[in-house]
């Protein structure tokens, strides 16, 4: 996973990964112990962020956090 980040200073991302929807909602009671999730401090600096030395297995990406809309693909 990766975004381009056009938040101000400060802002705090969250990513959680899950694997299935409950009725529509998200549901990450199957992953028990699993964190399965990155939270990102925002500098302030338009451009692309990508975590390091990490990597994630989903089906279904909850992002918290973000206050522009949310454009997927690199064409935004």
């Amino acid at each position: 996973m990766e975004f381009y980040n056009r938040e101000p200073k400060g802002t705090i991302i969250k990513f959680e990964a899950g694997e299935i929807l409950q009725k529509g909602c998200f549901y990450r009671d199957n992953l028990r112990q699993a964190r399965a999730a990155f939270v990102y401090v925002l500098d302030g600096q338009e451009g692309w962020v990508r975590p390091h030395f990490t990597y994630f297995g989903y089906r279904y990406l909850r992002v918290s956090g973000i206050l522009q809309e949310i454009c997927p693909g690199h064409g935004c």
